[in-house]
């Protein structure tokens, strides 16, 4: 189920901006119904887990997600799988796309492959103004729609329709095909703040910046917003993944 293609090419393309110098703290999250935040402790390190890679998988999830995940433009900064389908964003149209919000290679085990094709070949012509357009397995987007972003088969079926009617991607024959002209950068980044366990789903509390670079090459760095997830650690055929079932925001 884990098998497809990924894209080389289009990987090595998008900067990733890191966070500003941060103040480093160790906390452990294990005990059901308590919320924890950063305290000062002399340990060198930044966590809210015990466990580092949870951390540290915790951290890239959110920050890739802050970076990619977007809505239309006046609409309310969010994601709640329970209806994915009439939510203000597409989160099928934001993963099938080479600025994707979620990290493709966690979900394949095929090396890294070349999408980026520069002939108009594409089954629905899409690309024949462009000249470009990029291809992605089916099984996987369905299995990070379903299994990471808990899109329900009927959700999946209506998100298709509607990026098809948008003009975001299309379905054919186990590929979606998505034209893409955007950029390949973010100046966003996400900063946990408190992290509240729940029986098996944690509510994770953090903020957005904004690293905008000056003309001396420093960095004004801006609060966007604050923000919250509920989110699961969760075992799929063996691996564990972070998983998201809502997203909120509040604008500064």
């Amino acid at each position: 189920m884990r098998s497809t293609m990924v894209f080389r090419g289009l990987i090595r393309g998008i900067a990733v901006l890191t966070a500003a110098a941060m103040l480093f703290f160790a906390v452990s999250c294990d005990k059901e119904g308590q919320t924890v935040s950063p305290s000062d402790q002399d340990t060198g390190d930044t966590s809210f887990f015990e466990d580092e890679t949870t951390q540290e998988s915790l951290d890239a999830f959110l920050d890739r997600f802050v970076r990619w995940y977007t809505v239309p433009e006046g609409s309310d900064w969010r994601y709640d799988c329970r209806n994915a389908a009439e939510g203000p964003g597409n989160i099928l149209a934001r993963i099938a796309t080479p600025a994707s919000c979620a990290d493709w290679t966690l979900y394949s085990d095929i090396p890294e492959e070349d999408c980026f094709i520069e002939k108009t070949d594409d089954p629905r012509k899409w690309a024949a103004e462009t000249n470009a357009y990029y291809v992605y397995d089916a099984k996987v987007i369905d299995f990070i729609a379903g299994e990471i972003f808990h899109v329900s088969a009927d959700d999946l079926k209506v998100l298709i329709r509607k990026g098809y009617e948008e003009k975001e991607f299309y379905r054919y024959k186990g590929k979606y095909y998505t034209l893409y002209e955007g950029v390949f950068d973010s100046t966003l980044n996400a900063e946990i703040t408190s992290v509240k366990n729940e029986g098996e789903k944690y509510i994770i509390g953090f903020d957005v910046f904004q690293y905008t670079e000056t003309s001396d090459e420093d960095a004004v760095i801006s609060l966007v917003c604050k923000c919250t997830a509920e989110m699961e650690r969760k075992e799929i055929e063996g691996d564990e993944f972070w998983t998201l079932y809502r997203f909120d925001s509040v604008k500064n």
